[in-house]
């Protein structure tokens, strides 16, 4: 979806909202379209590090999801920096996603898509959060999952080779991947 920067009718609070194409044959949401709705409403204010679900409104054509603003995702961080990631800010931001990401293993959901553009930073105070559960599904032991998912650059070895029996692991090497990201 196209994620946009709005403004509350009568007020000067900022947030952002995801607009979602429904299928343009049935004007329905998707499999995977209400199975990211209900995981963000399952897990909505729940961690600090995991993004919030502030509300949600189905059109004839779309679906919009309310979530917080903040200033830039992780990737923008990284690059925008004029000089590398301080160790305290690295440590700070690796925390809060391994927080977050341990409390979705806990609850048996996989992100399956752990990115720097997937993690949205705020600067005062320094804060990480996990977004975008478009690719989040259940972890059932034993089901076969869906292959070549996670973005490229970031997926498992297990995914890589089309093995459709990977697992949490997956989320974590995806982690690894984002942290020598913040460290190079």
């Amino acid at each position: 979806g196209d994620v946009y920067k709005v403004r509350k009718n009568g007020s000067d609070e900022l947030f952002a909202v995801n607009v979602i194409v429904k299928t343009s044959r049935t004007a329905q949401r998707s499999e995977e379209q209400s199975r990211e709705l209900a995981i963000m409403k399952s897990l909505s204010g729940k961690h600090p590090n995991l993004m919030k679900l502030l509300g949600w409104r189905d059109t004839a054509f779309n679906f919009q999801l309310f979530m917080p603003l903040y200033t830039m995702d992780l990737r923008k961080h990284i690059r925008s920096a004029p000089s590398p990631i301080s160790f305290r800010n690295g440590k700070t931001i690796i925390s809060q996603l391994c927080s977050a990401v341990a409390y979705l293993h806990e609850n048996e959901f996989m992100h399956r898509d752990i990115k720097p553009p997937n993690i949205l930073i705020k600067c005062q105070p320094l804060a990480a959060v996990l977004g975008d559960f478009g690719s989040a599904k259940a972890f059932l032991p034993g089901l076969p999952m869906t292959p070549k998912m996670c973005t490229l650059w970031h997926r498992a070895p297990e995914i890589l080779a089309n093995q459709e029996a990977y697992d949490l692991s997956s989320d974590v090497w995806s982690l690894g991947i984002t942290f020598v990201e913040i460290e190079l």
